[in-house]
């Protein structure tokens, strides 16, 4: 069984899904890629954010491909961006990178 990747139940009067909570056991012996779709404002970027969490703090080499040009968190506005990540990303800290496309 892996460490947990969630933080404190509720962070900042935000409470995570319950919903998520299967994800642990999922992604400890995961190997791959994975895909977040969901529609607007369901908590995707949040979603990612741990899960990246998650793969970081088990020394795993993580890239992010952010293809939602509507509410882009790596890179300018309107583009698709992606980057590896060697450290842990906040949950509102907003990423650039070298690599994006409009």
């Amino acid at each position: 069984m892996c460490s947990s990747f969630f933080p404190p139940r509720v962070t900042g009067g935000f409470s995570w899904p319950r919903e998520w909570a299967f994800l642990e056991e999922v992604l400890c012996d995961f190997r791959g890629t994975i895909m977040v779709i969901a529609p607007p404002d369901r908590g995707k970027t949040t979603l990612v954010r741990l899960i990246v969490r998650f793969f970081l703090r088990r020394g795993k080499r993580v890239g992010w491909v952010d293809a939602d040009p509507g509410q882009s968190q790596i890179g300018p506005p309107t583009t698709i961006g992606a980057s590896v990540l060697l450290q842990e990303v906040g949950l509102s800290e907003r990423l650039f990178t070298p690599f994006f496309h409009f």
